[in-house]
């Protein structure tokens, strides 16, 4: 009816080409007398200068049309009282109309529309446990003329409320409680809407209460035991309790969801040593709003013992260090791992200490940055130590060392050690090869697990670098597959070859025919110093190159040499330090 009425009255009176302001209306308070107390601000400008009518009052009675009920002139007035409006039986709805008139019509600006009702009681979302005190939320008041609301603390001892706080602002529905604390009981608050003429609302009766958590261990039988309140007054009631868990400072998980009617949950099997927190999660059965509880840690005393640690492989890595892989029992409690090394599998030495960190994981690889792996092989065995610090054995396992030699046809022979660990078999050995001095690696061979020889001919890449790199890789897998992965490999060191160079050079050259240039040809080119110089009859030096790539044309100072015999003497040097010298006749001819 109120909006119809509005609608209206900007039909009959359309707006002119000036501004105006409306009143805000404050709040409408009933007396004790039964006449009710119209508050309002005037706002700087109501009206342009001299334009002012007056503030048009209209009332609703028990939910009836408006009508006007008063015309105040008084721009400064903030005020009126309805005489005998029965404020305390009748259901009186206001708002205020600014009329204004420059002379060419009225105009209006309307208010809120603001009840003598009393403000309703705010719905509370929740209240929840947090790290600085306890916090509620609640649904913004249903009146627009709530100014602020009032916190309470209900104290059940007492059966009292107690004021904590005013909270000012209809959209400030947060308020933390640092007085009282979450961790020591259970905390219940409630709370009321206030209007701006400080007349208190509705109080909510219901209170709503943090979840205080407790916990309990038994230390012979290895469980603890969480306990704690119901959550009380959702308005839909709880759907359930879950459960969340923290272990060794890691991150809360979910696991575990109860029944709203389930207070207690018991952890069996727990862990000596570990570290758990525990927190209580209440979820609201329709609307899912949560509380959480208070947080509770404690730090498990109970032993158990690895029922084992066992080597998952030991390989080259990045052909300077061995890396270590070995599978521990998760469930244990330990505290750290011995790795023990030697070069005869036997009178195994320490060489390190590898905590355990929790939560355990398996497999857990740690590297042997002092295992010279270009010399020989070398055995691992391992221990683990638990909480209390009793000593375990493990299992052994042991390194690949490849080895070989070249002969002056370039045939390489290539040696290695059998691969071992304990509980797996191995299936084959692949022989790889890199032609790019160890950038590259591609497989060039297999054999079985009986064979540690192979045999490669090079000659085939005399055009080639002659750096050629070779490694083993051995594939086994374990027969007890819950443990470790099948397709295991294990790495060889890498042993590298340099092959033998052949020196070819043309006896003659014809400037102006078709061998027209002197250049030597060195299989497996794969050389450091080379220099060429080419000498005249009497001695002198009349080409120099540092380039194999490039050859001599005949020429001296860009003028063709005389037919003849000339000396040359070519040098260069190995990758291995081995150095070559070549002196040698080529004859001119045109």
């Amino acid at each position: 009816m109120f909006r119809i009425l509005k609608i209206l009255i900007l039909i009959l009176f359309p707006l002119l080409s000036f501004s105006q302001a409306a009143v805000h209306l404050n709040c409408v308070s009933n007396l004790q007398n039964g006449d009710v107390v119209i508050n309002w601000n005037v706002p700087a400008q109501p009206c342009p200068a001299g334009c002012f009518v007056g503030y048009n009052i209209f009332v609703s009675t028990n939910g009836g049309a408006f009508t006007l009920l008063t015309n105040i002139n008084n721009a400064a007035t903030t005020t009126f009282t309805q005489v005998g409006a029965a404020g305390g039986t009748n259901n009186l709805n206001y708002f205020i109309q600014t009329e204004c008139n420059c002379g060419g019509g009225s105009i209006y600006a309307y208010s809120d529309t603001v009840s003598n009702q009393q403000i309703p009681k705010p719905s509370i979302n929740f209240i929840t446990a947090n790290s600085n005190g306890t916090t509620m939320n609640w649904a913004p008041s249903t009146s627009i003329q709530t100014f602020a609301y009032i916190v309470y603390f209900y104290d059940p001892s007492l059966s009292q409320y107690f004021i904590l706080d005013t909270i000012y602002g209809y959209n400030n529905t947060t308020y933390t409680d640092l007085i009282h604390n979450p961790n020591n009981s259970s905390v219940a608050l409630s709370v009321a809407g206030m209007d701006s003429c400080f007349s208190l609302g509705q109080f909510n009766t219901t209170p709503q209460n943090t979840i205080f958590l407790q916990l309990s261990q038994d230390r012979c039988n290895h469980a603890i035991t969480l306990s704690w309140n119901d959550y009380k007054n959702w308005q839909k009631g709880v759907k359930e309790y879950e459960i969340y868990e923290s272990m060794n400072g890691g991150p809360f998980a979910k696991v575990q969801t109860l029944n709203s009617a389930t207070l207690t949950y018991t952890f069996n099997s727990v862990h000596d040593g570990d570290s758990l927190c525990f927190f209580v999660k209440a979820r609201e059965n329709i609307l899912n709003d949560t509380s959480i509880s208070n947080e509770v840690c404690i730090k498990i005393n109970v032993v158990q013992p690895p029922a084992y640690t066992m080597y998952q492989n030991a390989s080259v890595y990045q052909n300077n260090s061995v890396q270590i892989t070995f599978v521990p029992d998760v469930t244990a409690d330990l505290k750290s791992f011995n790795i023990l090394r030697s070069t005869t599998n036997s009178n195994y030495s320490f060489i390190q200490s590898v905590n355990s960190a929790k939560p355990l994981l398996s497999p857990i690889t740690n590297n042997d940055g002092t295992a010279l792996v270009h010399q020989q092989a070398f055995y691992y065995f391992i221990e683990s130590v638990d909480s209390c610090g009793k000593v375990f054995a493990g299992t052994h396992c042991n390194t690949i060392f490849l080895s070989g030699d070249i002969d002056g046809n370039n045939l390489t022979t290539l040696r290695w050690n059998p691969f071992h660990v304990d509980s797996a078999i191995v299936h084959s050995y692949d022989i790889l090869r890199s032609n790019n001095g160890g950038q590259t690696f591609v497989q060039i061979g297999n054999v079985d697990s009986t064979k540690f020889i192979f045999i490669d001919n090079l000659q085939q890449y005399a055009t080639s670098s002659d750096s050629f790199c070779y490694r083993v890789e051995a594939h086994f897998n374990f027969a007890n597959k819950l443990f470790v992965p099948s397709n295991n490999i294990s790495l060889s060191n890498d042993w590298c070859a340099h092959c033998y160079s052949e020196f070819f050079a043309p006896n003659t050259i014809f400037p102006k025919g078709k061998n027209n240039l002197f250049k030597p040809i060195i299989t497996f080119p794969d050389i450091e110093n080379y220099q060429m110089i080419i000498f005249n009859r009497y001695g002198e030096k009349i080409f120099i190159s540092n380039d194999y790539s490039t050859g001599w044309n005949g020429t001296f100072s860009g003028t063709e040499v005389p037919q003849g015999n000339y000396t040359y003497l070519i040098t260069f040097q190995k990758p291995d330090g081995k150095k070559f010298v070549q002196q040698g006749n080529v004859v001119v001819i045109y």
